[in-house]
């Protein structure tokens, strides 16, 4: 069954049997025709269908379909039209046939082999290409970011979101586009830890890619006239005939001067053609790159130049504080644009699956996926990936089918994301990670009044480290102020994403666990003991948990 299942490819409406030499098309009511198509045109789509998203040459078509009969450019035309007839393919809009004119076609339809989910690299799609949905807002504001820059007014946008929000994939979608427009393109990566190592790492990565972008020695040239101070820190690029001389020139030199130099080179780079600079993660960059990012927006530069930033919206180190200020501070007054990402909706969900398989999902499938991941795209195809690894979810012939035990095991976090929430957690210090481990007992939300029952701390030293935890990481997040019966008020908090509690209750041992669940339960009975009826429910959970069934009777 499963042989006979990857012998057909499947592509919008129509179904391809490889070894049968079929082409059909599914009708409105649901039934299956026939599509004649000669044999050299079937072997043609074929070919395509197999490779979808690459652009295939006329030598290849050759070379790999007819080695030994001689085809005529015209003959190869003439198949492509065949094809094209066949499947309705308008070649002025083309749905399934790409031409890339004096080279060679693309199949640019989504393609799926029914038995197979497909698989995407950090989201991506057909070769490379992006997958994206529930982006429309952000990509019209990036691309409204774009023209601007493009009539002469330099343009600065920072795209934010929590992580594994779909920033770089925005991003990398954005600027191939930027560049099969004609666009100078460069990336700079900050990276964990710089901020307090190398000044100006992002910018040196982008200078260098712009120097190899174009004609070297007009580059060294402008840099060296313009900005020559710059041009000391990139050796690589210096000729030894200008080494002397440059060195002299920056004898001294200041950050001020650093960053008027380089504000003059890409002022003047940029003058004749499109320049996009990408600085990813800024929150980890050095305060000398924000300030040159500020520095670029405040100037407002009348040249074709766009800078953009990615940055996660947590974190409280010095350099997260600062780039968020920077960003709060430059929208504020209109010197830069923030383009905030937010979770995918469950059509989001339904619309990614459709798109990947072909398939209208099934309801079910869409709302599992969304309520585990919370729309998260990160979660939501780690899980799905999960899925087909464990065999729960495939696509068949008519479409999705998914065995019995996924709502069973939709409840458990995908081992390779468990790995990276852990790793998280790993890096705080041992007070918060006792804290979160003892936040993670409560299923919703928490507060220190109660949770810091089971750990060593006293309640404010409780709460001091969730304060911190709420503003440094991307675990857990201030919620609302409570009333207790008391007439005290206190602060409640929630991990940001229900896998997160999980992937922190299931590091405990279950000894510890039971132990944790008996000390906010016997928290609870002494905040509610004027009404225990307030606590019924949290009590009858937790007593169970603690192994304490006697107890928990009285709560049920």
């Amino acid at each position: 069954m499963e042989k006979l299942l990857e012998d057909m490819i499947r592509f919008g409406p129509f179904r391809l049997a490889r070894s049968d030499c079929i082409l059909s098309r599914q009708t409105a009511d649901g039934h299956w025709v026939d599509v004649p198509l000669r044999p050299r045109a079937f072997d043609l789509l074929r070919y395509m269908a197999e490779n979808p998203g690459r652009l295939i040459l006329a030598e290849e078509f050759f070379d790999r379909l007819w080695p030994n009969i001689h085809v005529q450019a015209n003959g190869l035309k003439g198949h492509v039209l065949r094809v094209r007839t066949a499947l309705g393919d308008d070649p002025n809009q083309p749905s399934f046939i790409e031409t890339v004119r004096g080279r060679g076609y693309r199949f640019i339809a989504p393609v799926t082999v029914p038995g197979r989910v497909p698989r995407f690299e950090r989201g991506t799609w057909r070769d490379g290409m992006p997958l994206l949905v529930g982006r429309s807002l952000p990509r019209r504001e990036l691309e409204t970011l774009l023209r601007r820059a493009s009539d002469g007014e330099a343009a600065v946008g920072f795209l934010t979101g929590e992580p594994g929000i779909g920033k770089t994939v925005l991003v990398g979608d954005f600027v191939r586009i930027a560049a099969a427009g004609g666009a100078m393109v460069a990336i700079g990566r900050c990276l964990p830890g710089g901020a307090d190592s190398d000044a100006y790492y992002p910018v040196l990565e982008v200078l260098t890619q712009l120097a190899r972008s174009g004609p070297d020695m007009d580059f060294v040239n402008l840099l060296s006239s313009v900005a020559p101070a710059w041009l000391i820190q990139l050796p690589s690029l210096m000729p030894a005939t200008m080494a002397g001389g440059t060195r002299q020139d920056v004898f001294g030199t200041t950050a001020h001067r650093m960053i008027r130099e380089l504000c003059d080179f890409l002022d003047r780079l940029s003058r004749d053609r499109l320049v996009v600079l990408v600085f990813e993660d800024i929150h980890w960059a050095d305060q000398a790159t924000l300030d040159l990012v500020n520095a670029i927006a405040a100037r407002r530069l009348q040249s074709r130049l766009l800078v953009l930033s990615t940055m996660r919206v947590s974190g409280d180190h010095a350099s997260g504080r600062a780039s968020r200020t920077l960003c709060q501070t430059l929208s504020l007054y209109r010197l830069a644009k923030e383009m905030a990402l937010q979770p995918l909706s469950q059509d989001h969900v339904g619309e990614y699956l459709g798109t990947i398989s072909g398939f209208s999902p099934p309801p079910s499938l869409t709302a599992l996926l969304h309520q585990r991941s919370e729309g998260n795209p990160l979660f939501m195809t780690a899980m799905l990936d999960y899925f087909v690894q464990e065999g729960l979810v495939e696509i068949g012939v008519d479409g999705w089918v998914s065995a019995d035990a996924i709502q069973e095991a939709g409840s458990m976090t995908p081992p390779s994301l468990a790995r990276i929430i852990e790793s998280e957690v790993e890096k705080l210090d041992e007070e918060a990670q006792h804290v979160l481990a003892a936040a993670s007992i409560s299923e919703g939300e928490f507060s220190a009044a109660e949770n810091h029952m089971a750990t060593a701390l006293d309640e404010e030293q409780f709460e001091l480290i969730c304060e911190r935890l709420a503003r440094s990481s991307a675990l857990i997040r201030r919620s609302d102020l409570v009333l207790l019966p008391t007439g005290r008020r206190v602060q409640r908090y929630a991990f940001r994403h229900m896998i997160l509690r999980e992937v922190v209750y299931d590091r405990q041992s279950a000894t510890r666990r039971a132990a944790a669940h008996l000390a906010i339960t016997r928290g609870l009975e002494k905040i509610f003991e004027h009404d225990l009826r307030a606590a019924a429910s949290s009590l009858a959970r937790n007593f169970p948990a603690a192994e304490q069934y006697r107890t928990a009777i009285r709560y049920l």
